[in-house]
């Protein structure tokens, strides 16, 4: 992979970090709720990190057009188990059907002792791979080791990724996430408690202080051809919206629901389109139950490759 594919992922993954990160910078304050409102949602929200297990269901409804030869469909339901094992390890069970280009598809998810198994459903069976591996596999795509021993040793990074990202988060630093973030309290759905948070990701990725974490990061490239990236990824993004609704149980201060909506239009020049593409994309989760009992087991007759197959 080259240089310029590999700091095009890592500012990717800036951007996300940036966005996923301002709603933090805001819990100084009350983001523009109450004080009640505010208290009501921050105790949810610790409330609902300090158990261990969690089954849910939820939903994903994607629809991409204005790409050339590459409009897509799809509509996912399912159901999922998720926690730690005795000895601290993830553990997980997930099960979802859909439907894609009018074909259905069900797909089925373990993660058990370090490994994570997929069955397809379509006669091939069980198919096991360590999780390790997939993430040192990921890791080398994107240019971003994730290898897991290598993060915990500090060595996840080399010396001119850590300098790119040092630098690019200090630009941010600068960042005044009121901006173009708001949140409010809705009208509440019965025992529900309507949280309602919007980013103005656009405006965000045409900011300075976005333009300036691009042009920080591409420096140690040496690559002249880059200049002006920060720009030009603002020009990209025509107009991209997140909204982030979360449904506070006030009987059991825990969240009970939680969807997230990612509207984009994207500019011809990146999709080679006659028109702007437009991504929608609807991703519901509702919390069914905290701390359910978790006995997963490995599938009996799962086939484990090695990273080579």
């Amino acid at each position: 992979m080259n240089n310029r594919l590999r700091f095009s992922l890592l500012l990717a993954l800036l951007a996300v970090l940036a966005v996923m990160l301002a709603p933090a910078a805001l819990a100084q304050d009350n983001m523009g709720l109450s004080d009640e409102d505010a208290a009501l949602l921050a105790d949810a929200t610790a409330a609902s990190g300090e158990f261990n297990s969690l089954a849910f269901d939820f939903a994903v409804d994607l629809n991409v057009s204005g790409i050339p030869d590459a409009e897509v469909a799809l509509v996912l339901t399912g159901t999922g188990l998720i926690g730690e094992d005795d000895m601290g390890m993830p553990v997980g069970d997930i099960t979802m059907t859909g439907i894609f280009d009018g074909q259905e598809f069900t797909f089925e998810f373990r993660v058990v002792d370090g490994l994570l198994f997929l069955n397809l459903n379509d006669g091939s069976g069980w198919i096991g791979q360590s999780l390790d591996s997939l993430l040192a596999s990921a890791g080398d795509m994107a240019g971003v080791p994730l290898d897991p021993d290598a993060v915990m040793s500090g060595d996840a990074m080399d010396d001119s990724q850590m300098e790119a990202l040092g630098g690019a988060m200090m630009a941010l630093a600068t960042m005044d996430p009121a901006d173009y973030i708001s949140m409010s309290r809705m009208a509440d759905d019965g025992t529900l408690a309507h949280f309602n948070t919007q980013i103005a990701l656009s405006d965000f990725l045409q900011s300075e202080e976005f333009g300036m974490a691009i042009e920080s990061a591409l420096a140690t490239t040496g690559d002249e051809s880059m200049e002006g990236m920060g720009m030009m990824v603002g020009m990209l993004f025509q107009d991209a919206n997140i909204a982030f609704d979360q449904y506070v149980n006030t009987e059991t201060n825990l969240i009970q629901r939680a969807t997230l909506s990612l509207n984009l239009a994207i500019s011809p020049m990146m999709t080679g389109g006659e028109v702007p593409a437009e991504i929608d994309l609807v991703l519901g989760v509702n919390m069914t139950e905290y701390n359910p009992e978790i006995l997963i087991e490995a599938p009996a007759d799962a086939i484990i490759v090695d990273e080579d197959m």
